[in-house]
């Protein structure tokens, strides 16, 4: 069996940890989570830029529901994927995508929108 360590080199409970499993032989991967970043990326992105990103949400869910395209797009989902509260899932994770593609350059070019 092997086990995962997540913490940090500096940590007292991970170094406990480590030497726990070394003095009974367990083998084990430690993780340092300063060094792994990349996994918190899509929530960085929302979190730069919170304010904007809600109010562009507003303004596209104000759009998108008075041009009509709001039931076509969801029966569009709702056809591929027949179970309503699946499909109402699949739109809701597809619209916070969409959010976070247009945040996505705003964060890669450190561009900041506070109203």
């Amino acid at each position: 069996m092997n086990i995962q360590i997540f913490g940090t080199k500096k940590c007292n409970d991970t170094k406990k940890a480590e030497r726990f499993f070394k003095e009974r032989g367990i083998k084990y991967q430690f993780i340092d989570m300063k060094e792994k970043k990349n996994w918190c990326r899509f929530f960085e992105i929302f979190g730069v830029n919170p304010l904007f990103l809600y109010v562009l949400s507003e303004v596209a869910a104000i759009v998108i529901g008075a041009t009509g395209s709001k039931p076509v797009i969801y029966e569009g989902v709702h056809f591929l994927i027949t179970d309503p509260y699946l499909a109402s899932a699949v739109y809701a994770l597809a619209f916070t995508l969409l959010m976070g593609a247009c945040g996505y350059p705003l964060y890669k070019k450190k561009i900041y929108i506070k109203i």
